[in-house]
């Protein structure tokens, strides 16, 4: 049985009259290189970088949020943006992912429903971003400053989903979107764009669309090869 998150509905022709300044705003970022520095933060990186301030704050709620993200609404692709490649050019977006907020700035909006969500969990410190502090960092610096925090948060949830000792992942489709972020944020450059499960093996697809397998086997998780043969433990991939 395949197991697929319903998107949401696909937006009027409106979400093509993009706004110049944003426009301008999309065409430095899909060019961008980890060499673009932060100096004059533009509205998306500013964004990243609230985000990742409000990340700190709220760290030791992280596991929470990222299982409500997890069991939530959002794709296995912003998932992936959200908590593992935030840096990631938007022309590299599918279209649905990006019309589904009925929103032109999509790249902003995903970073504002990431803020939401903490803020559904904890209560926020005020705080203003000075841009004078932050003139050497890069959108890949701050790329990396996420995955160094949703990393421990995710490693946290699988020792969890591994030991048995939390009911709520006990759906198997929640265990792959777990083990997709995880693999997200291990290995940045594949871009994981999906997760789904059939038949309660859970197939996880990278942007080159090799796909990865993972299966309970005598009750343990394993990447297990295309012909089904268990090769490596879950465990043993979590550091």
């Amino acid at each position: 049985m395949l197991f697929v998150f319903p998107e949401y509905d696909i937006c009027s022709k409106i979400f093509l009259l993009v706004d110049i300044k944003m426009k301008f705003v999309y065409v430095i970022l899909s060019f961008a290189s980890a060499n673009v520095f932060v100096a004059a933060l533009d509205e998306y990186a500013k964004e990243v970088l609230k985000t990742n301030v409000l990340i700190k704050q709220a760290e030791a709620h992280l596991p929470k949020i990222v299982k409500n993200i997890i069991q939530g609404t959002f794709t296995m692709e912003i998932m992936t943006l959200l908590l593992a490649v935030p840096e990631r050019p938007s022309n590299t977006l599918t279209q649905t992912n990006l019309k589904r907020f009925c929103e032109p700035h999509g790249m902003i909006v995903f970073q504002t429903q990431l803020q939401s969500e903490i803020e559904d969990v904890i209560n926020i410190n005020p705080f203003d971003i000075n841009e004078g502090d932050f003139e050497d960092v890069s959108l890949f610096n701050l790329g990396e400053a996420r995955r160094m925090k949703t990393s421990a948060a995710v490693n946290d949830l699988l020792n969890l989903v591994i030991s048995k000792t939390d009911p709520d992942f006990e759906d198997v489709f929640y265990v792959c979107r777990l083990i997709g972020l995880f693999r997200a944020i291990e290995q940045p450059a594949l871009y994981i764009k999906s997760a789904n499960v059939i038949e309660r093996t859970c197939f996880i697809t990278d942007v080159n669309k090799n796909v990865s397998r993972y299966r309970t086997v005598d009750g343990d998780i394993w990447q297990i090869k295309a012909d089904g043969t268990p090769f490596q433990l879950l465990s043993s991939q979590i550091v």
